[in-house]
């Protein structure tokens, strides 16, 4: 899958495929080992699917922790302003 399919899924649904994704890899090692699998390029592509979303998770939670670090700090500094006003 490309990172643009990826943008489209919710959290949950991200955590959700990434399990499913989990999964498969398992089932092709298994195939790999006993010699079933035909297609060595699917694990390849599986495990870069799972680490596009590795990523699309991670740039999510800073993005959130960006935006809530730089809510407190405008907060903090209208409440500065505030009782520097009421100081006078």
């Amino acid at each position: 899958m490309k990172k643009a399919e990826f943008k489209e899924y919710s959290d949950e649904e991200l955590l959700s495929k990434r399990n499913s994704l989990y999964t498969e890899l398992f089932n092709l090692r298994t195939q790999l080992i006993t010699g079933q699998l035909s297609n060595l390029k699917k694990v390849k592509e599986t495990k870069k699917d799972i680490a596009r979303i590795h990523t699309m998770l991670k740039e999510r939670q800073l993005k959130n922790e960006r935006s809530l670090r730089s809510h407190a700090v405008i907060t903090q500094i209208k409440k500065n302003d505030y009782t520097d006003k009421k100081n006078l």
